[in-house]
């Protein structure tokens, strides 16, 4: 893309426009979807999915593409939070557990799977194609989304949407998601820009707070949020995602410049990671709709993440090929087992007036919570790195790109430096996210509705 359309500084955006409006839009389609029937926003969502990825494909300039990206997010900000949902409508209560597991499958087989396709079809047809791919599959889901309950609360539609809420909510989420990305980390400033949005998204986060207990229609409703099984699982979600896409994220860095892995055995070791995270959602899935029980899946697990991790960081220069690809199934069977059980508890708790908003509510703390781990777990890997010597930052770029052959052009004293640097920065990201999962954890074993007793919405 890059080379096609200029601009390579701007790369970063393209992921970023995307990933702001999906996060932002992920609780406003759960709320419009209470409101205005949940069927009707998931077609909606995908006519503007489908339609910013053929913008995407057509899209002549970088900053044009940039926007249908960002319109492909409002979007795809819908997708997941309504299937949720509309599983809760469609499904009794103790088999939405197995369907939120095929649901986890279905996405994290994709997820697997996506990347792999899109490079070949990249590389036959250029990256354009990729994009052309996606109306296809929108408009199946368009047709398929007719034969599915069109629910909506008889007193929420009587209600007005929360605009004002809205506004606050954006001033919030998109200051703070830009601001991440100039956090300084070494060989990268902008510490000016970060606390600039930061703050602005702090102060809107204030107003945001006392709109939301004003609102006779709040964006987040009360009744949702001083439940203590919903915001628990909110805080689950939040952590999770910062652990789990940090791993994702950073470990073919880890692979290839810690321990020397080639390219092909990197993408091994990934498919170990999201596939085993499939296993592990349609095996909690099961295990739910059978036993009734929903928390405990996801307080064993994370708890089951923080040790993994921790133990990790203690060993991750020694392990072997084969231990280390089984430590990552452990890993991803774990985290497989926490988002589909989560969506099931909180639908549980909030009933059909608050389905939606709930099942937002979940989606957009694990949107957020991925992003700022992200960040926090990258300051920790490089914070170790010093960023006052350019060679050294210099060598470790060119260490992930071409492997620990690079090694024998260093001098002895580079050389240590930097594998000292590197096993330390690999050592806290891990400890980073032992600690997220350990957050994620505590909140799991505190939320107090823990199993589904009966095939009707708890009240109170």
């Amino acid at each position: 893309i890059a080379g096609d359309l200029g601009h390579v500084r701007l790369i970063p955006w393209v992921v970023i426009a995307y990933l702001i409006a999906s996060t932002l839009m992920a609780p406003v389609y759960g709320r419009l979807g209470d409101i205005v029937g949940r069927r009707r926003m998931l077609m909606v969502a995908l006519v503007v999915f489908m339609t910013g990825a053929l913008v995407c494909a057509v899209a002549p300039r970088f900053e044009i593409l940039i926007a249908a990206r960002a319109l492909q997010g409002l979007g795809a900000g819908g997708l997941m939070t309504l299937s949720h949902a509309l599983i809760g409508d469609a499904v009794p209560l103790r088999e939405r557990g197995r369907y939120q597991g095929y649901l986890g499958t279905v996405m994290v087989s994709a997820t697997t799977f996506g990347p792999v396709a899109g490079s070949f079809v990249s590389e036959a047809f250029g990256w354009r194609a990729v994009f052309l791919t996606t109306p296809p599959f929108a408009l199946l889901a368009f047709a398929l989304a007719f034969r599915l309950p069109d629910q909506r609360d008889a007193e929420d539609t009587q209600k007005s949407f929360d605009f004002r809420g809205l506004l606050l909510f954006t001033l919030t989420i998109v200051p703070l998601l830009v601001g991440l990305q100039f956090v300084p980390l070494p060989g990268r400033e902008g510490t000016n820009v970060a606390f600039l949005m930061l703050g602005i998204a702090a102060a809107a986060l204030v107003l945001l707070w006392f709109n939301e207990r004003s609102a006779p229609a709040p964006l987040f409703p009360r009744t949702l949020l001083g439940q203590a099984a919903i915001w628990r699982c909110a805080l689950v979600a939040a952590f999770y995602g910062g652990a789990f896409v940090s791993l994702v994220t950073f470990t073919p860095i880890f692979l290839r410049a810690a321990r020397g892995f080639s390219p092909s055995e990197v993408t091994v070791l990934l498919f170990t990671l999201t596939g085993g995270a499939g296993v592990g959602s349609f095996l909690s899935g099961r295990m739910v709709t059978r036993t009734g029980r929903t928390m405990l899946f996801p307080s064993l697990a994370m708890t089951g993440v923080a040790i993994g991790a921790l133990f990790l960081a203690q060993t991750f220069s020694g392990l072997d090929r084969i231990a280390l690809q089984c430590l990552y199934a452990f890993l991803a069977l774990c985290f497989g087992s926490v988002m589909g059980v989560l969506q099931v508890n909180v639908q549980y708790v909030a009933g059909t007036q608050g389905r939606g908003a709930a099942s937002g509510m979940v989606q957009f703390s694990r949107s957020l919570g991925a992003a700022t781990g992200t960040v926090i777990v990258g300051s920790a890997l490089f914070s170790a790195l010093p960023a006052a010597d350019p060679t050294m930052l210099s060598s470790f770029r060119v260490l992930l790109e071409r492997g620990p052959e690079i090694l024998s052009t260093l001098s002895l004293a580079t050389r240590e430096q930097l594998m000292t640097a590197v096993s330390t920065g690999f050592r806290n990201a891990f400890v980073v996210v032992a600690l997220l999962a350990g957050a994620s954890a505590a909140a799991a074993w505190a939320t107090p509705v823990r199993r589904i007793w009966q095939d009707k919405p708890l009240q109170g």
